[in-house]
């Protein structure tokens, strides 16, 4: 039990912090003309946040009794988000973290369906929080490309 939902939290945690990566690579280096001002912000706001969730992942990872995947070889074992590239175009850049935050969202509905079957009440709290988060960015990306 412990182990298949702590896996899945693994898989959560490499995710979250690759995708925190990307879009703290796309905030650094996004451009856009009129654009630029706003999306520096939404990747700022974005970025910051996913640094507060990788903690809080590792800590339930933590108090799961296992140790967090800390290096990018142990997060490359569960790595679905892609590394961002830096010359991209910014709707390049939108559209991207638009289909990262759908993957994430299958991540989360996994381990929220695992932890859910084991009884995890704290595990499926802590999903549903990132459930929300990346809903709420998925629609802030996608509404940004309309």
């Amino acid at each position: 039990m412990k182990k298949t939902v702590i896996d899945s939290l693994k898989n959560v945690l490499s995710n979250t912090y690759l995708l925190y990566l990307k879009t703290q690579n796309y905030h650094w280096n996004v451009s856009g003309g009129p654009f630029f001002k706003t999306l520096h912000e939404l990747f700022e706001t974005n970025y910051e946040e996913l640094a507060e969730a990788v903690d809080l992942i590792a800590e339930r990872i933590r108090q799961l009794g296992d140790k967090a995947p800390a290096s990018f070889s142990e997060f490359s074992a569960y790595a679905l988000i892609k590394e961002g590239q830096s010359s991209k175009k910014y709707n390049q850049m939108l559209s991207e973290l638009a289909d990262d935050q759908k993957t994430m969202l299958k991540i989360l509905q996994e381990a929220g369906e695992l932890a859910d079957s084991y009884k995890d009440d704290a595990t499926l709290d802590l999903i549903n929080q990132r459930l929300e988060a990346h809903s709420k960015a998925g629609w802030f990306y996608t509404s940004s490309l309309e």
